[in-house]
């Protein structure tokens, strides 16, 4: 009969923990880097093709993962104004009193030809890829922001 010997018993278990462990880690990595509370454009009143800052107010973990952002605008006649997904390169700047609460300042915004007057909003989804296990499954942590309104006028 096959006797096991009672000094390597335990190996498998040390096997599966330092792989398990780590998946399970990974797997349940679902923090966003950044968090985007509510922003402005600045000017609130713009032409089509003008150029506008877009400035949030926004919550940083600590941490920071590359990844991709995509933004949207919405114009008063519900047209769509998606620009695809690219590199991530708004900045964080930490807030005088607390250092993880402070503003991050976008790539300048330019507002579309095609745009309807009236009020419209803007909108950027943040996909970020903190471990391999999100980069090789596709499998980023999507942060949505809230809306912004501005105004289009002729």
């Amino acid at each position: 009969m096959f006797k096991r010997d009672h000094n390597y018993f335990f190996i498998p278990e040390i096997i599966a923990f330092f792989i398990i462990m780590p998946l399970a880690w990974w797997v349940t990595d679902r923090t966003p880097p950044l968090i985007l509370f509510d922003g402005k454009i600045e000017p609130y009143y713009v032409h089509r093709s003008e150029t506008v800052q877009v400035t949030w107010r926004a919550q940083f973990s600590g941490r920071d993962c590359g990844g991709l952002s995509q933004r949207e605008m919405v114009d008063s006649g519900r047209g769509l104004y998606p620009q695809l997904a690219r590199d991530r390169k708004g900045v964080f700047v930490p807030g005088d009193s607390n250092s993880n609460i402070g503003s991050v300042q976008t790539p300048p915004l330019v507002i579309p030809d095609g745009m309807a007057y009236g009020t419209a909003s803007y909108k950027v989804t943040q996909f970020y890829y903190c471990n391999w296990l999100q980069r090789f499954f596709h499998w980023p942590i999507v942060q949505p922001s809230p809306y912004i309104k501005f105004e289009v006028i002729p």
